[in-house]
């Protein structure tokens, strides 16, 4: 009988090599063996870091038109600019 194993152990299918190898790809949710909660968390990381950054602006009076990296660093600037809080959804300074 011919055997698809290409990892040299002998398994019977070459699907049966492949569950062996327990191969993975970055992002994806993690396979049963790997548990929950292991897979790449990177995008997350990100999520969580923006949502920081923004909580720690609105706690400053400044209010960004969103919670993207480039609204809040905006609306910092501007506030930065002017030396008041700056409302970038209505357009105007908090005093």
């Amino acid at each position: 009988m011919e055997t698809r194993c290409t990892c040299g152990k002998g398994h019977p299918t070459f699907g049966a090599c492949v569950r062996a190898k327990n191969l993975g790809f970055p992002g994806a949710f993690p396979t049963r063996s790997e548990g929950y909660g292991s897979g790449d968390r990177s995008a997350q990381r990100a999520w969580d870091s923006e949502l920081d950054y923004y909580r720690t602006t609105v706690g400053q009076g400044i209010e960004p038109a969103g919670t993207r990296r480039g609204q809040i660093e905006a609306a910092e600037r501007v506030s930065q600019e002017a030396g008041k809080a700056y409302d970038a959804t209505t357009g105007t300074f908090k005093e």
